[in-house]
């Protein structure tokens, strides 16, 4: 029984513990994981940092991409009518952003605004997390999916 922030355990008084967070163990237990995405940067997966994202599972995904090359290969399908000179996300770049983004379970367009800055998400496209550009927007995105014409799907 609680009175005036002390415990009562029958006869005795236990004065009350501040809460306190315990040192995690998972440092002990859990090594870090290493990723060959970008040979420039090194991509480490911890439990802590600065820069973190929700979506870690994406590196993964990237990792098997490389390993296959299947969006790739599917990006080298679809023809490209845009402006060369003005493109700063390729075919390959879009592909991937949109597949790995319904993957990490933002499967509307409109999930793209926001997503385009998450760091896992861009080095899963394959740009540098902290200081790579941007990745496609939610109009270029839209722009891009529907000028596809039904024989390239």
């Amino acid at each position: 029984m609680a009175q005036n922030g002390w415990l009562r355990s029958n006869t005795n008084r236990v004065k009350k513990e501040p809460f306190q967070v315990k040192k995690s163990t998972a440092n002990s237990r859990v090594q870090q994981l290493t990723f060959d995405l970008l040979p420039q940067k090194p991509i480490e997966l911890a439990f802590d940092g600065e820069d973190v994202s929700g979506s870690g599972g994406l590196l993964l995904a990237a990792q098997a991409e490389k390993f296959t090359g299947f969006l790739k290969g599917a990006a080298a399908q679809l023809t490209d009518h845009r402006t060369q000179s003005l493109i700063k996300h390729n075919t390959f770049e879009q592909v991937a952003q949109r597949v790995f983004q319904i993957m990490a379970g933002f499967p509307a367009g409109d999930d793209s605004d926001f997503r385009r800055h998450d760091p896992a998400l861009k080095a899963a496209v394959g740009r540098n997390p902290l200081t790579g550009n941007d990745l496609a927007s939610q109009p270029t995105q839209s722009r891009f999916e529907n000028s596809r014409s039904y024989k390239e799907l």
